[in-house]
């Protein structure tokens, strides 16, 4: 270690703006005892790269040793942002911000942090922690298991308190669900939430399509639509990931013998129009638009037309009966073409 510290030292003498140097210079420096030398590298680091997490992680442990909390903070904050799955990082974050009496947001991170650390199979037990860590880590538990309660049932009680504890039943019984402190059977087997589960709503895996009087209308153009997609999808240009990154992907889909993915081919996203695209899928907007798709089943600040954000799903576990209407959590204006891939 003390050779390679040497070495990193001789580097910076050469190459003084080396990040993976200054950061083992800074180590070095703190474990000396020297942590004003160490914020300095480190400050310098972050100047060089300001898109390294590493440093402003270390920025931020130095910050802790020199007794800088509200420095600390603002370090580690920048590191988790710049990489969200960095859990160490994240968990010393939400140390800093209990130490700091933002208890509120500690529990939050405390919980983030391990899960994504549990995610990787690392903190799961004596065995998967490493020693130093492990005191941090079982405090992180017991605020996590203390304080997570008393949070979610104290914004409920404001909300109550507002709008009348009548309004809240439903909100309260869903947070005793998600805290494992009540079970309820699920209605219907094919709606099971992975995540959040809230109870006693209609349970419609199907809706009756009299409910959709411009369904007529728009199978009508079930040809043109379907000529228009088939001459879209031997090409790749155009398309855009339904999810933005690989971590997300990875989270949603599962695929079979190939890597899943899921791609769109949009008229409209994140506010911005793709006017190309949208002259490519003439019949399938204006199928759309006329028939009003999805009309008083999406956000408010979508339902007008020239800013419709419905779709035309291609899903290879699509289940369909006749008469009925696949109910959907929520469509964006595009045509998507899934790939070996089952959304969940």
């Amino acid at each position: 270690m003390r050779e390679a510290e040497r070495a990193c030292e001789a580097v910076l003498e050469r190459s003084p703006d080396d990040v993976e140097a200054l950061n083992v210079v800074a180590l070095a420096s703190v474990r000396d005892g020297k942590p004003f030398r160490a914020v300095a590298l480190l400050e310098r680091a972050t100047r060089i790269d300001p898109e390294n997490p590493v440093s402003f992680f270390h920025l931020g442990r130095a910050h802790e040793t020199l007794g800088n909390l509200a420095a600390a903070v603002s370090s580690l904050s920048d590191a988790v942002r710049l990489k969200p799955d960095f859990y160490l990082a994240r968990l010393h974050y939400a140390s800093m911000l209990e130490r700091t009496g933002e208890v509120q947001r500690s529990v939050f991170q405390f919980a983030r942090a391990l899960n994504d650390a549990q995610a990787q199979g690392r903190w799961l037990n004596t065995e998967t922690t490493q020693p130093g860590l492990l005191e941090l880590v079982r405090h992180a538990a017991q605020m996590v298991r203390g304080q997570r309660r008393a949070l979610l049932f104290g914004i409920a009680e404001r909300l109550a308190a507002k709008y009348g504890s009548s309004t809240m039943t439903r909100v309260e019984k869903c947070l005793r669900v998600y805290l494992q402190e009540e079970q309820v059977p699920l209605p219907d087997p094919r709606q099971a939430p992975t995540f959040l589960y809230f109870p006693d709503l209609p349970t419609t895996a199907y809706f009756d399509r009299s409910l959709f009087p411009w369904i007529p209308e728009f199978e009508a153009q079930t040809d043109a639509i379907r000529e228009e997609l088939l001459a879209l999808l031997p090409s790749e240009q155009g398309r855009e990931r339904v999810f933005t990154g690989d971590e997300i992907e990875q989270q949603n889909l599962r695929g079979g013998d190939v890597p899943p993915t899921w791609n769109g081919y949009y008229f409209y996203r994140h506010g911005v129009r793709r006017e190309k695209r949208r002259e490519r899928g003439q019949e399938s907007r204006r199928s759309a638009r006329g028939g009003r798709v999805g009309r008083g089943h999406m956000p408010r600040e979508i339902e007008d037309a020239d800013r419709f954000q419905g779709s035309v799903h291609c899903e290879a576990s699509s289940e369909s009966k006749p008469g009925m209407i696949a109910s959907s959590p929520g469509l964006q204006e595009s045509a998507v073409t899934p790939r070996a891939a089952t959304p969940h």
